[in-house]
């Protein structure tokens, strides 16, 4: 632990380790392109790279790691806030990276500066590197870490063009109550309009409030999302959020997020007739961490577990027809992660919706 200590603290004096602003942009986006990945979509699309991180006071939501020998960025790490205008939030770490030759020692340094300068309840980790970052929030930040489940539902298809299907877990129409419930599309007035039936859910991990998913999906400068809702007697108590991938002329839809009344997630298989009656719609699919099987089960859905023989991509750009698992942290038990928290739902291509 001494070590540890006079190692941290070297990499302290030999860095400005800070909050960036509008004018670091350039500066990060070029170091994402030469470290990270060039041509990755934060280094070449500067309107979303706002969208997702710049504040109306000109601060950047990321804390770089500047070397005082050469004013290069040497690290960075981005975090995202789970609340918009509101003094309760959580976040998710984003874009963490630190030039091979730092060291770790630097990225857990910048980690924790993200932690206090964020002012957000709990720092939660999705999408991390099993390879590298699963071993920084378990060993050294003493985080749960876990695999995502990855749930799909398969419509009935001769052939499969997306999904790899080696036995077919199809969609039926169960005995399972949802008479009681309506789903309707919501467009951003009717959203707005209803929000306020739903419970705050201030408890939650993350806590969600109505700006953040205003701004997350219906602002969204590259995607287009569809936002369910479920009302129960007339009052909203949930809704779901789609989001179309494609491939060739086929379609797979992704559930990016559920919120609300957990219990009534059984109402959203009531629109998978009107979703698999388009012929190109191969399945829909529900990656998540946290919600009870049992409720998962009840709307539709299959569990692919680690041994299933089929194939239900995530990456369509560019299309990986592999099974891919989504590693989370959390540093508290309970906490919920969804596909369309922090950057996991973020374009790889630069496309305009």
């Amino acid at each position: 632990m001494v070590l540890l200590e006079v190692k941290l603290m070297a990499a302290e004096t030999n860095y400005e380790i800070r909050l960036a602003n509008r004018d670091d942009i350039p500066m990060i986006m070029e170091y994402i392109d030469q470290d990270w990945r060039r041509g990755h979509i934060m280094s070449v699309d500067r309107g979303l790279f706002e969208y997702e991180l710049l504040n109306s006071d000109g601060t950047v939501n990321m804390v770089i790691a500047v070397n005082h020998d050469n004013n290069r960025i040497d690290g960075c790490l981005g975090f995202l806030k789970s609340a918009r205008k509101s003094d309760v939030f959580d976040t998710w770490g984003t874009i963490w990276k630190v030039r091979e030759d730092s060291g770790n020692l630097l990225g857990l340094k910048i980690i924790n500066q993200v932690k206090k300068i964020s002012g957000g309840r709990f720092y939660l980790g999705i999408g991390i590197n099993p390879n590298t970052a699963v071993k920084i929030h378990k060993m050294l930040l003493r985080d749960n870490v876990a695999k995502m489940k990855h749930y799909y539902c398969l419509a009935e298809r001769s052939q499969y063009k997306i999904a790899v299907v080696k036995h077919k877990d199809l969609y039926e129409d169960a005995h399972i109550d949802c008479d009681n419930f309506e789903v309707e599309l919501l467009d951003l007035d009717s959203f707005i309009e209803a929000f306020d039936d739903l419970k705050k859910y201030e408890d939650d991990i993350p806590y969600k409030n109505k700006e953040y998913f205003i701004y997350r999906y219906f602002q969204h400068p590259i995607y287009s999302y569809q936002i369910y809702g479920i009302y129960e007697k007339g009052v909203l108590t949930a809704f779901f959020v789609l989001r179309e991938d494609s491939y060739l002329d086929r379609i797979a839809i992704r559930m990016i997020d559920y919120h609300g009344k957990e219990e009534n997630m059984r109402a959203v298989r009531s629109i998978f007739p009107q979703l698999f009656a388009d012929e190109s719609v191969e399945y829909i699919d529900f990656y998540e961490y946290g919600f009870l099987d049992q409720n998962i089960e009840q709307a539709g859905f299959n569990l692919l577990d680690d041994n299933d023989s089929n194939i239900i991509p995530n990456y369509f750009a560019p299309f990986v027809q592999e099974n891919i698992d989504i590693w989370i942290a959390s540093p508290i038990d309970g906490a919920r992660f969804v596909k369309g928290d922090g950057d996991q739902d973020r374009p790889n291509e630069v496309k305009r919706a």
